[in-house]
C-alpha cells in the first residue's frame, strides 16, 4: 500500500468513527432539527439522486455490448445479452422517471388506470434510447471502447455488491424511517425509533406506521438502515478509475475523488432533510457504496489481467491499448517500486 493510500484509509476510518459516535447519541435529534418535508433541496435529490444510478446502467451495458460484438456464436449470444440489458436498463430508467412525475409509482398498480398508457411510453422511449446509445457508443474508437468497458464492468460489479449488502441489511435491521414515526409527522412521540446498533429482524413491523405525503407503502417504512440513495451516490467513487485508464485525466484524479465525496455528502444530507433516513443510515450507506466501488475496481483489474494471461487477450495488442490491460493501476506500480 502506498503512503497516499494509507493516509486516505486512516482519514476515512477516523471520519467514520467520529460521525458514528455523533449518530449514536444524536440520530433522532438531528432529524428533528433538519427534517423538512417541503424542502426543495430534499425533494430534488430524492428524485435525481437515484436517477443517476439508473442512467449509468444502460451506458455500462452498451459499452460491454461494443466490445463483445464478434462473428462467432458465443460472442453473438453475449452481445445480444448486453443489447437486451441496455434496453432493460433504459426501460427501468424511463419507468422511474415517468412514474415519479405522473404519480404512477405511488398508485395501487403502476400500469393501473389512469396510467395504462405508460407501458407504451416506457417501451417506445426505451427502444429509442437503446438505439441511440448503441449507435453513439459505436462511434467511439475501439481503444477507448475497451477502456470504458472496463469502467462499465466495475460499475456493474460495484452496483451488485452494494445492492446485495444493503438489501440484506435492510431486512435484518428493519429500521423505521423518521417520517413514519409520530414525531416525524408533527407529534412528540418517538416510539418506534431504534438506534442503529439494534437490528429489529422485522419485529417492529406494523408499529406506529404513519404514511407520508406520497403514500409510501408500509414495506418501505421499515427500510431506513442503511440508505440506498446514499449508497448509490457513493458509487461515483468508481469513476476514480478513469484517470488510470486515460493518461490525459491523471492530473485531475483528485477532482474525481472530490466530486464523489461532495456528491455523496450532498445526497446524504438531503435524505436526512427529506426525513427518509437518519445520520447513521447515510453514514453506512455511503461507506458501503465507497468500499463496493474500490472492491469493484480491484476485481476488474484482477479479472482482466487473469483473463488475458489464461485465455485470450481481451484487447487487440497495440501501443495505445496496452495500458488498458495492465495488471495493476499506475499507483500500484509505484508501490512495487517503493517496496523494492
Amino acid at each position: 500500500m502506498t503512503k497516499k493510500k494509507l493516509i486516505g484509509c486512516i482519514i476515512g476510518a477516523v471520519c467514520f468513527v467520529a460521525i458514528l459516535l455523533v449518530a449514536t447519541f444524536y440520530d433522532l435529534e438531528i432529524n428533528k432539527a433538519l427534517g423538512n418535508a417541503d424542502s426543495v433541496y430534499g425533494q430534488f435529490f430524492r428524485l435525481f439522486g437515484e436517477l443517476t444510478g439508473w442512467i449509468v446502467i444502460p451506458f455500462a451495458t452498451a459499452f460491454l455490448f461494443q466490445v463483445t460484438v464478434r462473428r462467432n456464436k458465443i460472442a453473438i449470444v453475449i452481445s445480444v445479452f448486453w443489447a437486451v440489458a441496455t434496453f432493460v436498463g433504459w426501460f427501468l430508467t424511463v419507468k422511474y422517471i415517468l412514474g415519479e412525475f405522473t404519480g404512477a409509482s405511488y398508485a395501487d398498480g403502476y400500469y393501473a388506470s389512469p396510467y395504462r398508457a405508460l407501458l407504451l411510453y416506457d417501451v417506445v422511449f426505451a427502444l429509442l434510447l437503446t438505439a441511440g446509445t448503441l449507435y453513439g457508443t459505436s462511434k467511439i474508437s475501439k481503444a477507448n471502447q475497451y477502456k470504458l468497458a472496463m469502467l462499465a464492468a466495475a460499475i456493474l460489479i460495484a452496483l451488485a455488491l452494494s445492492q446485495a449488502v444493503t438489501y440484506v441489511m435492510k431486512l435484518v435491521w428493519s429500521r423505521q424511517r423518521f417520517r413514519n414515526l409520530p414525531i416525524g409527522n408533527g407529534g412528540t412521540d418517538s416510539t418506534g425509533f431504534t438506534p442503529w446498533y439494534y437490528p429489529n429482524f422485522g419485529k417492529n413491523k406494523g408499529v406506529y406506521y404513519f404514511p407520508d405525503s406520497a403514500g409510501m407503502k408500509e414495506k418501505e417504512a421499515y427500510t431506513s438502515f442503511p440508505s440506498g440513495h446514499t449508497c448509490g451516490a457513493a458509487l461515483t467513487f468508481v469513476f476514480v478509475m478513469l484517470p488510470d485508464l486515460f493518461e490525459k485525466l491523471k492530473k485531475y484524479k483528485i477532482c474525481f475523488y472530490a466530486f464523489a465525496i461532495v456528491y455523496t455528502v450532498a445526497v446524504a444530507i438531503s435524505r436526512i432533510v427529506n426525513r427518509a433516513h437518519y445520520l447513521s443510515d447515510t453514514l453506512f450507506g455511503g461507506y458501503i457504496g465507497m468500499l463496493s466501488s474500490f472492491a469493484a475496481i480491484a476485481i476488474t483489474y484482477k479479472v482482466s489481467a487473469w483473463g488475458n494471461k489464461k485465455f485470450v487477450r481481451l484487447i487487440p495488442a497495440s501501443a495505445s491499448q496496452e495500458e488498458v490491460v495492465t495488471e495493476v493501476p499506475a499507483e500500484d506500480n509505484a508501490e512495487k517500486a517503493e517496496n523494492e
